[in-house]
């Protein structure tokens, strides 16, 4: 799935996976934008993966059976005049659970895993810093 900038001042892209798609839509452009309004320019909801050689528009089905490397994931399109790109990644670490192999609650398979999708050197370089962060934290038990 591809997703575009429309050429606005600011504009960004961001992409992440964090089980399934509805729920991760729902915790960012409902609840996320609470704290931040309008920061959350547009968004599509659909299937990613790391594989370039994975197959080009899987439909549902195919992605389910685990076979395609796909996951389910939400693009964003967002200010980041009004909300920093890490504020983004570090949200995406607070709904839900990074710990448990393609899996988000009672939602089980690898289209379920937990994932970055970067759009830039930056990016990738501030999903990391924040992914270990994350991790030190689980490390130090002050996450459970």
């Amino acid at each position: 799935m591809k997703y575009e900038l429309d050429g606005q001042e600011g504009e960004e892209l961001a992409t992440f996976g964090a089980g399934c798609y509805w729920g991760t839509e729902k915790y960012f452009v409902t609840q996320f934008q609470k704290k931040f309004p309008g920061c959350i320019l547009g968004q599509a909801v659909g299937f990613m993966s790391p594989n370039k050689d994975a197959p080009a528009n899987p439909r549902y089905r195919q992605v389910c059976e685990g076979k395609t490397g796909h996951v389910e994931v939400l693009h964003l399109r967002f200010d980041s005049n009004k909300v920093s790109y890490e504020q983004l990644v570090k949200y995406f670490f607070t709904f839900h659970d990074p710990t448990t192999l393609n899996q988000q609650g009672n939602d089980r398979g690898s289209q379920y895993a937990s994932v970055i999708f970067f759009h830039s050197p930056e990016q990738r370089k501030v999903a990391e810093m924040v992914k270990e962060q994350v991790q030190h934290l689980i490390i130090d038990g002050k996450i459970p």
